[in-house]
């Protein structure tokens, strides 16, 4: 059996380089619990996180093992019909890289091209039937999540968020929110007795495995 050449040198130990000044260890911002920066911030690394997606892809019974693809399905279940060029750039993918994965969606079935209603020379990406099945599982798995946390919060507390992260939505995105919103009704939970909202808010609220 032929052995391993194994190097006569020892391997030199890393050692941390020393400065002449010394270096600030905390963060930039300062951790306020109330600072919105530092709450934004937390949120969306929850919802734009690796492992968030993975699970939600695996919760929603997804039928191929392809983030990218599930994340594709993702955003058309929030934004409806979409141009490849504008999926590509909410995905940080190229055009080429997106082409590849509308057309496996396409061959599994989730996904269909069809004329822009604006320019026939453009095409959207749309949901078939067997992709907004799969749209309506992950809204109610977005929703669960949103119970779960807000399980202890009062209908009043949950409508004075909903209000506000709806505001704050409409002064980021490019799409026009309705203001004031209605007054949007709560029903019991089966499971737990707790009144939570049960709809999706308008706003483009960041939900789990929504990427912005």
């Amino acid at each position: 059996m032929p052995r391993r050449h194994e190097s006569s040198t020892p391997a030199e130990p890393v050692e941390a380089r020393t400065c002449a000044d010394p270096v600030d260890l905390s963060a930039v911002l300062d951790a306020d619990p109330l600072d919105l920066r530092v709450s934004l911030a937390s949120i969306v690394h929850w919802a734009d996180s690796h492992e968030l997606r993975v699970r939600l892809m695996q919760e929603v019974d997804f039928p191929v093992d392809d983030l990218s693809m599930f994340l594709t399905v993702n955003q058309l279940s929030y934004r409806g019909a979409m141009r490849p060029t504008d999926l590509a750039l909410i995905l940080g993918t190229g055009k080429a890289n997106m082409s590849k994965i509308a057309r496996r969606l396409e061959d599994v079935g989730l996904v269909v091209r069809v004329p822009a209603t604006d320019d026939e020379r453009s095409v959207l990406l749309a949901l078939t039937p067997a992709g907004r099945e799969i749209g309506e599982r992950i809204m109610s798995r977005a929703q669960a999540t949103l119970d779960a946390s807000l399980a202890g919060w009062s209908p009043a507390e949950i409508q004075t968020l909903r209000r506000m992260l709806a505001r704050l939505a409409g002064l980021t995105s490019d799409r026009p929110q309705p203001d004031p919103m209605p007054q949007i009704p709560t029903q019991k939970s089966a499971a737990t007795g707790a009144e939570a909202s049960r709809a999706v808010p308008t706003g483009r609220v960041v939900l789990p495995g929504c990427r912005t």
